[in-house]
């Protein structure tokens, strides 16, 4: 059987698998160095974010999240913010720092979507710019119960044009 494994980046085509990992940890492939380099840790508007160091193409492979798999009954009592639904009765725990997907931010026009039932590939939604921050939209059911106000720069940009609206609304009465 031929089973394609994707590697580091869309553009490496080395990639190991690391038998000797736990078997409760899913991701068993090796991430080069040279490649990793594609993705920085750095500050966002929502603290640490993980940002393109590169271009990635719409459908591009980014990265993988990856952790501990546990059931949806164990995550639910958990008080990680880095829990992964996988299906309805499986979720991953990506709590780990060995996994720097974990920093994806939430925004409510992402730039990357997960995919996957087993382990959670992470691809680019739409073209990805050097220097852009990846933002997934995490769901209702999470934003509904840690995120009162969405910080996101879709939210941030339609706060201030409503805002910049009533301005303007507020001068054009004084003005009368």
């Amino acid at each position: 059987m031929n089973v394609h494994l994707p590697s580091c980046t869309s553009r490496c085509n080395r990639y190991e698998l690391r038998p000797d990992f736990p078997a409760h940890v899913i991701h068993k492939i090796v991430i080069h160095k040279s490649c990793v380099m594609s993705l920085a840790i750095k500050r966002s508007n929502h603290g640490l974010g993980l940002f393109a160091t590169r271009p990635y193409d719409k459908g591009e492979y980014i990265i993988e999240y990856f952790g501990k798999v546990i059931p949806t009954e164990e995550a639910d009592q958990s008080p990680s913010r880095y829990i992964f639904t996988l299906t309805s009765k499986w979720a991953i725990d990506g709590t780990d720092r060995a996994n720097i997907a974990r920093y994806i931010n939430h925004s409510c026009k992402p730039n990357v979507e997960a995919t996957g039932a087993k382990r959670l590939w992470i691809h680019a939604a739409r073209p990805i710019k050097a220097g852009e921050e990846l933002t997934l939209d995490y769901g209702e059911e999470y934003t509904r119960a840690f995120i009162p106000v969405c910080k996101c720069a879709h939210c941030t940009d339609k706060a201030r044009e409503n805002k910049a609206g009533k301005d303007k609304k507020r001068t054009g009465q004084d003005a009368r």
